[in-house]
């Protein structure tokens, strides 16, 4: 990976962004799916006028190496506030081209560092045993479980930075 991808604010107002990171998440989403077992995974329904209408802040990695003039993202986390202040990371995502380069670690290495005064929690299937281990890798911790809406037996998990005396905890 080279070391200039950081993340960065990804301005999901401007449509071809949109566009990219609904890409990006069907592509990521679709492989959760097939992992998980589901023939109708809601976050597969998501539009692209529901992402750009989203009142959510969504940052990402863009693939430095790419051999055309459109910038291409290749990781992105939507990110909100719930009403106590909580960070909630209500979708994580990485291009499954580029799994296991280090890409999810340098996004959520940088969402912890940028949060580091609040509780961030995610949601994920109780199914999808890769994404708990990377969450609890990174130093989250079982919150609860709960079955949601769509039916999907469902792990939450949190972070809070005030427990946390160093940064060895983060994945490397």
């Amino acid at each position: 990976m080279n070391p200039e991808q950081n993340p960065i604010p990804l301005i999901h107002s401007q449509l071809e962004v949109t566009k990219q990171i609904w890409s990006l998440f069907q592509q990521s989403y679709k492989v959760e799916a097939e992992l998980i077992g589901s023939d109708d995974f809601p976050p597969l329904r998501r539009t692209v006028e529901n992402i750009q209408a989203s009142d959510s802040v969504f940052v990402g990695i863009i693939d430095q190496e790419t051999t055309t003039d459109q910038e291409l993202i290749i990781a992105a986390a939507e990110l909100s506030s719930d009403k106590n202040g909580n960070l909630s990371i209500d979708s994580f995502a990485v291009s499954p081209a580029r799994f296991r380069q280090g890409l999810g670690v340098v996004l959520m290495c940088d969402i912890i560092s940028r949060n580091n005064e609040r509780e961030i929690i995610v949601d994920t299937s109780i199914l999808n045993h890769p994404a708990i281990a990377f969450y609890k890798k990174a130093g989250f911790e079982d919150r609860s479980t709960y079955t949601n809406k769509h039916g999907f037996d469902m792990i939450r998990l949190h972070y809070v930075a005030a427990s946390r005396s160093d940064s060895s905890h983060v994945p490397a």
